[in-house]
């Protein structure tokens, strides 16, 4: 199912309805079922809480028509973005497959002199005004890895849920360079209301920031003027766990 119409027209179906009947069953105009199963409105809270009620569906199901619904109420800018965002992402995957030989290559590597490594603070969130020294969380653990090309300083930073899956996974840790700006589809780790994120970084051509998963399940973060907002870091590279 595309479509939010097309799913509530075949839920109506399924039950053997009329628009006629259905909206006698929940109060819910005709003209009003109508409009949903033709794609002309995305139903309100109240309307979507009527019809679930109604239907009964199973919570697979309803997550299902819930996540239809969040890209139906997406802006079409937004949409574009994520579209744009999508072709970029299997751009790079097929480079990165690419390189894959040259990246085993530089595991094998032996690294002797101890200069040649240097210890990564982990942590499990970071703070907005992270450069400054009493805004430093306590760090989860530290790790010791090769720094080849490494022009800034690194930090790791544990990725939490399924947001930026399949290329991250829970538990893996992301490194950051600290201070760096990310590039437009880029990702980043940021400060959203004190919350740390992993994120591609967008930014439209109003100059609105949006930050957006590489899950689509996983709607975009919109910054306006009401969103505390700040950018502890450009990704590097990730160490799988």
């Amino acid at each position: 199912m595309n479509t939010h119409g097309e799913y509530f027209k075949k839920l109506r179906i399924d039950s053997e309805l009329t628009l006629t009947e259905l909206s006698k069953n929940t109060g819910v105009s005709k003209s009003y079922l109508h409009d949903i199963e033709n794609n002309k409105i995305v139903p309100s809270d109240k309307i979507l809480n009527k019809l679930l009620n109604y239907y009964d569906l199973k919570k697979e199901d309803e997550s299902k028509l819930r996540r239809i619904l969040a890209f139906a109420k997406t802006p079409n800018i937004v949409l574009e973005e994520m579209k744009t965002l999508k072709k970029e992402i299997n751009r790079k995957n097929s480079i990165i497959e690419k390189l894959k030989k040259v990246e085993n290559v530089e595991q094998n590597i032996s690294f002797i002199q101890d200069n040649d490594y240097k210890e990564i603070p982990v942590y499990s969130y970071v703070r907005a005004g992270y450069n400054e020294i009493e805004n430093y969380p306590e760090p989860e653990e530290s790790i010791k890895i090769p720094l080849i090309g490494a022009r800034a300083d690194i930090v790791g930073v544990k990725v939490k849920g399924d947001s930026m899956e399949p290329k991250f996974h829970e538990g893996d840790i992301v490194l950051i360079k600290v201070g760096i700006m990310p590039e437009n589809r880029e990702i980043g780790v940021f400060i959203v209301e004190n919350k740390t994120v992993i994120k591609v970084y967008n930014r439209d051509k109003t100059g609105r920031v949006i930050l957006t998963s590489l899950n689509i399940n996983h709607e975009p973060i919109i910054i306006d003027k009401n969103i505390e907002f700040s950018i502890v870091g450009k990704f590097w590279k990730a160490i799988v766990s």
